[in-house]
């Protein structure tokens, strides 16, 4: 199961990266779902998104929680149980989440056009000066 890479920040936050090459069987593997989970995953029209689903359980099993562990409010985000903060992203072959003890926010997107059309949701326009091009490319 190939975890891609690993980033400490700092001493309160940790990324796991996940490179999606397996198969969504061999993903379903060695991993437990809790109920809810399993719902959601059922109503995953999309392989991709099914697969990228299950890879972040991996994330978390090798961050040391199981899929039990995680939760999400009324909002949809996800909480850790013990009060560790977690953001969860995937796209494409990549997941990945992060881990801290303060609020964080992680966000995964392959490298195309989209990005100009999305880039207000994760670029302060009024502090970051990208250009389109440089949206895409970075």
């Amino acid at each position: 199961m190939p975890l891609y890479k690993t980033i400490k920040p700092n001493i309160e936050t940790i990324v796991y990266v996940w490179k999606i090459d397996e198969s969504y069987d061999e993903l379903l593997q060695n991993i437990a779902l809790n109920e809810s989970s399993k719902v959601r995953l059922s109503g995953m029209k999309s392989e991709l998104h099914q697969r990228g689903f299950l890879s972040v359980r991996h994330l978390l099993k090798k961050a040391g929680y199981t899929d039990l562990d995680l939760f999400y409010n009324a909002y949809g985000k996800p909480l850790l149980k013990g009060g560790k903060h977690i953001s969860i992203t995937h796209s494409y072959q990549f997941s990945a989440i992060i881990i801290s003890n303060i609020d964080v926010g992680i966000d995964v997107e392959k490298n195309r056009d989209k990005i100009i059309r999305i880039h207000d949701r994760f670029v302060n326009t009024e502090v970051d000066t990208l250009s389109n091009e440089d949206l895409v490319n970075n």
